[in-house]
């Protein structure tokens, strides 16, 4: 009995010491830790600084077996909060000030909701995961749970919040050794339209600037691609002015428009996307260059479909 004792003892001796518990909710290899540990070890991923504007695209076919096209655009400010999404249809997001706004993808549509909102860019979290790690060590009291594997992984439970909204809805997130978001599982919520969970799985970009991992592709059966990443470690505010939100949402409109009928031909299918950059400092002035991109495309289209049908 007495050697019994002094194993017993000693494995108790060695789970004080490493600091950590057995979970008891977890049937897996996970044990309990603190937000203090992780907060220590993300020290790539729990903090950055500046602007970084990421573009993501979708060109191929449909479930409806037509050819599409697809154009979304990231953008969030690490020191003010500032964050949007501006797509082909519509753009929504989050000002310097707090306020969120929402519209559509035409001039004079943006409506700002004079109400402060505190999500800090969570909404991004499907094309920057990392902003959950930087969430979640902001306050100690959003992580209802944090446990940590014996390869160094973590598990954080914690209430994910939907913007606009007071709901949450129960999620956990599995983050590296060094808090680089790996998997996000979310609870079923049958009452806001899931009744099954949701994983997704990321994998980051190797263009993803210090402090951001940047996927290189969104879930689905119709996945947007990571196209081109611009990062300003010294920010740039002017980005998330109102009039220059709505010129990139209506050159995603036009741009869109322009490139589905342009692969709309047989001659077409396949062909990339050309890329562009957001770089000058009032990107309204980006206006016309897209517009230029959009009829060449349009032109080669014809040509090459009226060139097809004559050779017929």
């Amino acid at each position: 009995m007495l050697s019994k004792s002094c194993v017993l003892l000693a494995c108790l001796n060695v789970a004080v010491a490493t600091g950590f518990s057995k979970s008891e909710s977890q049937n897996s290899s996970f044990y309990d830790s603190s937000w203090h540990e992780l907060k220590e070890a993300s020290t790539t991923w729990g903090k950055s600084s500046g602007t970084i504007v990421a573009t993501f695209e979708f060109s191929g076919e449909t479930k409806n077996g037509m050819q599409g096209y697809g154009r979304m655009i990231i953008a969030y400010d690490a020191v003010t909060g500032a964050w949007f999404q501006a797509s082909q249809q519509d753009v929504m997001g989050r000002d310097r000030m707090g306020r969120s706004f929402r519209g559509e993808a035409r001039r004079g549509s943006i409506v700002i909701d004079e109400q402060p909102v505190d999500d800090s860019g969570l909404s991004l979290s499907y094309y920057i995961p990392s902003i959950y790690t930087q969430w979640l060590l902001q306050e100690s009291s959003r992580a209802s749970r944090i446990e940590r594997a014996i390869d160094q992984t973590w598990r954080v439970s914690f209430q994910r919040p939907f913007y606009g909204t007071s709901r949450t809805r129960a999620a956990s997130i599995i983050l590296s050794a060094d808090g680089s978001p790996q998997r996000l599982e979310v609870a079923a919520d049958p009452e806001m339209g899931h009744p099954v969970g949701d994983t997704i799985s990321y994998t980051i970009d190797q263009r993803s600037p210090p402090g951001f991992a940047v996927v290189e592709k969104t879930g689905g059966a119709n996945p947007f691609r990571l196209v081109q990443i611009d990062y300003f470690p010294d920010g740039k505010t002017e980005l998330f002015e109102v009039e220059n939100i709505e010129s990139m949402a209506v050159d995603n409109r036009i741009l869109g428009e322009m490139r589905v009928t342009a692969i709309s031909g047989e001659a077409m299918r396949g062909r990339e996307p050309a890329s562009i950059v957001y770089e000058q400092q009032r990107v309204s002035r980006m206006s016309w260059p897209l517009i230029v991109t959009g009829i060449v495309v349009v032109v080669i289209g014809l040509f090459v479909l009226i060139r097809a049908r004559v050779a017929r």
